[in-house]
């Protein structure tokens, strides 16, 4: 099983080079990018900027590498016109989700419409931005990528059943307080630091890091609120995205469990504070 690779949002890659690893050479810019929705898989990176299938085009299969700076390709003989490509073709000879493009639950409930896609380093297409619905007010939400799309006009229809991927686990959100306070007097415990001055500015770092550690799986089934994203410019977890597994495997692998506890609404470092100070106040009722 592949590891779960960070993200990219699609339309940040617009007009960024497409170079040739083995020469250095630019071979072009990102103009747009061609997905197959059934597969929720990256085809294929447009180089010119009319939406054709005679356009020319660097097919996954001939990439090397993707960054948040730009693509790499194999070399130029990768660089290829769209109607040489089955499954482009295939996306081209039939009504597919798009930027603009209406997402609506078979129930009739609208969802709004496609601003941009997430996608990782393998391609796979994880979920869309999404502008409208109602609910979710102004600003694009995260709808992750469904199984099953039926395409009736520019209107993609969902199953009903999806709603319950965008829906933040209730019984996960009421658990996690005490967990984490739980998980953080254990580990406070052990390190057995009970005479820390709990109004001292220096909390012990190695200690917030063990408890991120220790409890970042209780944000699975959470929504986050805001974005947690690495150095570099992946997206860990997106803003309104429901965490899933794949997310908490990021997290660990960028050592950004804190930030992804804290995105959906905890801070580790605030529970080992407020432990400290129990425990203090433990010790004052006992000398008194």
């Amino acid at each position: 099983m592949m590891a779960a690779s960070c993200l990219l949002k699609g339309r940040s890659l617009l007009h960024k080079p497409i170079t040739a690893r083995d020469t250095g050479e630019t071979l072009g810019t990102v103009q747009d990018i061609v997905f197959d929705h059934d597969q929720n898989q990256v085809l294929a990176f447009l180089l010119d900027n009319r939406w054709r299938v005679e356009a020319r085009m660097l097919p996954w299969s001939g990439i090397y590498a993707v960054r948040p700076d730009g693509v790499t390709a194999h070399n130029a003989a990768m660089i290829t016109s769209g109607i040489n490509l089955l499954t482009v073709r295939r996306v081209f000879e039939r009504e597919s989700i798009r930027r603009g493009t209406r997402l609506t639950l078979r129930s009739g409930r609208v969802l709004g419409r496609v601003q941009d896609i997430y996608f990782d380093t393998y391609g796979v297409l994880e979920g869309y931005a999404v502008q409208g619905g109602g609910e979710h007010g102004d600003g694009p939400h995260f709808v992750p990528a469904p199984r099953a799309v039926r395409m009736e006009g520019s209107t993609a229809i969902l199953p009903d059943d999806h709603q319950r991927t965008m829906e933040e686990n209730a019984a996960a959100r009421h658990r996690l307080p005490h967990a984490l306070r739980l998980l953080a007097r254990d580990i406070w415990n052990q390190a057995d630091l009970g005479d820390h001055d709990p109004q001292s500015d220096t909390i012990p770092r190695a200690l917030v890091h063990a408890i991120a550690r220790a409890a970042v799986h209780l944000a699975e089934g959470l929504q986050a609120t805001r974005a947690v994203m690495t150095r570099d410019g992946w997206y860990i977890v997106v803003r309104g995205q429901v965490v899933t597994a794949r997310a908490l495997e990021r997290a660990r692998a960028h050592n950004q469990e804190r930030a992804l506890l804290m995105a959906v609404g905890v801070n580790p470092m605030h529970e080992l504070l407020a432990v400290m100070r129990q425990q203090e106040l433990s010790r004052s009722k006992r000398g008194s």
